[in-house]
């Protein structure tokens, strides 16, 4: 699943500039992560209902295929504590190139290859790491672990609907996607909640993983998206590294 994947290499490059998550939220075990959604448990649809999984699949792949770019804050929560937090810069435009500027970092694909650049005060240069993979496989495959994922009654994770949401002053579908009891997976962490517009925009992303919960909240969005979007995100990051490299000259 391309979004996910690209949220796991932005929280690597993250864990990397604020030298570790556990240094920022401290050398004891933080308390179990409670759901955005759990107070509201009581107002979910049925888990496993063919319709509603349907509905969350054609939203997931839409959104994975589609041209958009998103501005967004994000925050990384153990707890009651805030441990990390940044803007999210995202741009995609549904053939394969995908951007996200967040965390100090720069990851993702353009123009056939992978972009894979960490921490601004860390980094020579703007990074390329190979060749990227074929975007309609890429795209194919997205579909299909998430498919697997959430076959009703049998699949690793179950799918309820969610109250619906007005973010951006659109009203939104929202899904929660959990972890079946007994099963282990990281497709969408132990769980997973997703808000989406008409155009399937993801407006909010929660995900919670191993005691943390991380929250990308929509800010804005276009659905206008052309070379610029993205020759803009690599002369920002182009323009950090020169006035680094001017600061550091003798």
């Amino acid at each position: 699943m391309a979004l996910d994947r690209a949220i796991g290499v932005v929280c690597i490059a993250l864990a990397a500039a604020a030298g570790s998550v556990a240094l920022v939220a401290g050398a004891s075990s933080p308390p179990p992560a409670i759901s955005v959604d759990r107070a509201f448990d009581h107002d979910l649809g049925p888990t496993d209902d063919p319709e509603t999984t349907a509905a969350f699949l054609d939203y997931y792949e839409r959104a994975e295929r589609g041209a958009w770019a998103l501005d967004a804050a994000w925050e990384r929560r153990r707890g009651d504590e805030v441990t990390l937090g940044s803007e999210w810069r995202q741009v995609q435009d549904g053939t394969g190139n995908q951007l996200i500027a967040a965390l100090g970092s720069l990851v993702g694909t353009y123009d056939g290859r992978i972009i894979a650049c960490g921490p601004i005060e860390n980094q020579a240069e703007l990074c390329e790491a190979g060749v990227a993979p074929d975007p309609l496989r890429t795209f194919e495959q997205s579909a299909d672990i998430a498919a697997e994922a959430t076959i009703p009654n049998s699949g690793s994770y179950t799918v309820a609907r969610a109250p619906d949401r007005t973010m951006l002053d659109e009203d939104t579908e929202c899904f929660v996607v959990r972890v079946r009891p007994g099963h282990v997976s990281r497709a969408f962490g132990s769980e997973s909640t997703y808000c989406y517009s008409d155009d399937a925009i993801p407006l909010l992303v929660v995900r919670h993983q191993g005691g943390a919960v991380d929250t990308r909240t929509a800010t804005a969005y276009s659905l206008d998206v052309d070379d610029s979007d993205f020759d803009e995100l690599l002369a920002v990051w182009a323009d950090a590294l020169l006035q680094r490299d001017l600061r550091s000259s003798p």
